[in-house]
């Protein structure tokens, strides 16, 4: 089922012997807990209001959570997160005594693997869900703090879905993929050679393994400083690099590799932010908007492993400015200013570890 006559080596783990045994593990059998509802509109309340408990909460797209897996570790064992607010010095609590659904969003899972191989204890109860960010090229040059190979990175994917399978979650419910988020399409001052990080070879990898875990769906993004990120533009310039302009058709005719090798592996790509590219048509597909934390996974998950049913609402977090996600509580994520994240991506809008001076 799972490529089991392949012979692939992902990171240090040969996933070429039949992994029937390697992931498929007896469903865990369902204990009957009375359904209860769950009001999303609770899940971001005032900063001041003390105790006021969240059930669904994100660790965390501002700050990679790769490096505060000490600070998860505290607050799982307590069910609680406090923190000072940077602006004002006043502490912020969060009550997780009803934490219901925990969705990670990280480019490196290797602390949270070393976290759960030693206390899964501590997620017990709690439907967990995985945003995985995996670029295929350029990766030193772009991601200079990210220290996992994509072939490490692909090894980190099996072992997220294994653990998915082993708590008796779906696989394709509980990982939400991002392949070249963003694309990045560069001129070298130097030498004025154009580069980007679509990277074929492993882009293929990598709808080789999602074609096994049946996982469907893959989201990109696009960097692009017309969006107003000049200060990423500097940043670029500063390391060598002049972003290049793209008009609409541009970028569809850059796309169409990419989505012809993943409509190959039967695999859909999707966006949530580039709105000006949402209902063209890309070959003969028309791309559809995606969402990267949907509602229907969790609730589907949360209900499969707590036995609650979480009511949604019709509102996002960012209304329709390009995110679908439910609202939910998004912890550790603090401003940039205070808390960087040592992945130092040159493209991140969010992360002034690296502002030109």
């Amino acid at each position: 089922m799972f490529l089991e006559n392949s012979e692939t080596v992902w990171g240090d783990q040969n996933v070429g012997q039949p992994l029937a045994a390697f992931l498929i593990a007896p469903m865990a059998s369902k204990r009957a807990r009375e359904p209860q509802t769950v009001d999303i509109e609770d899940l971001v309340p005032p900063k001041t209001q003390k105790g006021t408990a969240l059930d669904v909460v994100e660790l965390s797209r501002r700050r990679d959570v790769q490096f505060k897996m000490h600070e998860v570790e505290s607050m799982l064992t307590k069910r609680q997160w406090t923190y000072p607010n940077p602006m004002t010095g006043q502490a912020v609590h969060r009550d997780l005594s009803q934490l219901r659904v925990l969705s990670f969003f990280s480019k490196d899972y290797s602390n949270f693997l070393e976290l759960y191989s030693r206390k899964p204890q501590l997620f017990s109860g709690i439907a967990l869900h995985f945003g995985v960010s995996i670029n295929t090229g350029l990766r030193k040059q772009l991601e200079p703090g990210v220290s996992s190979s994509f072939d490490t990175m692909l090894a980190q994917l099996l072992q997220l879905a294994k653990i998915a399978q082993e708590r008796g979650q779906s696989i394709p419910k509980s990982l939400t993929i991002h392949s070249n988020d963003p694309f990045v399409v560069l001129t070298e001052v130097e030498s004025n050679r154009d580069v980007d990080n679509f990277d074929q070879a492993n882009f293929r990898k990598l709808c080789v393994l999602l074609q096994s875990l049946k996982i469907r769906q893959l989201h990109f993004g696009w960097l692009d400083t017309a969006n107003g990120w000049k200060f990423v533009e500097k940043r670029l310039l500063k390391h060598g690099y002049r972003v290049r302009s793209f008009s609409v058709p541009e970028k569809l005719a850059f796309l169409e590799t990419p989505f012809a090798i993943a409509k190959s592996f039967g695999i859909r790509m999707g966006t949530c932010a580039e709105t000006k590219l949402i209902g063209q048509r890309i070959g003969k597909t028309r791309l559809r908007r995606s969402i990267c934390l949907p509602f229907n996974k969790i609730a589907t998950t949360c209900e499969a492993i707590c036995g609650v049913k979480l009511a949604p609402k019709k509102h996002t977090r960012f209304g329709d400015k390009g995110c679908n996600c439910q609202r939910f509580g998004d912890l550790l994520s603090r401003p940039a200013y205070a808390d960087p994240c040592q992945h130092a991506c040159l493209y991140c809008f969010s992360n002034p570890l690296h502002y030109p001076k």
